[in-house]
């Protein structure tokens, strides 16, 4: 583990994973999210998960699954069908 890697579980990194896939998937950037409105801040804060430096907040990973139509359950893991169930 580098120096400034956080010590996190790796379920904590399975998120951060998926969430970044799903970035990518969809050409997207911190830079992008923050011009948009949808993260804060969003290229400092996706630069340090991309280094396990932070872990995403509750509230990022809403906005994320609101911004994208997919639910916090699959970002988190819990489910392999990102779309909303109502």
């Amino acid at each position: 583990m580098g120096k400034m890697e956080l010590d996190m579980k790796q379920k904590d990194k399975d998120i951060i994973n998926r969430t970044l896939k799903l970035l990518d998937d969809n050409e997207e950037t911190g830079y992008s999210l923050e011009k948009k409105g949808v993260l804060k801040s969003g290229t400092v804060v996706i630069t340090q998960w991309k280094q396990y430096r932070a872990k995403p907040s509750t509230d990022a990973l809403m906005q994320i699954a609101d911004y994208f139509d997919v639910s916090v359950d699959y970002l988190m893991g819990r489910t392999e069908n990102p779309r909303i169930n109502l």
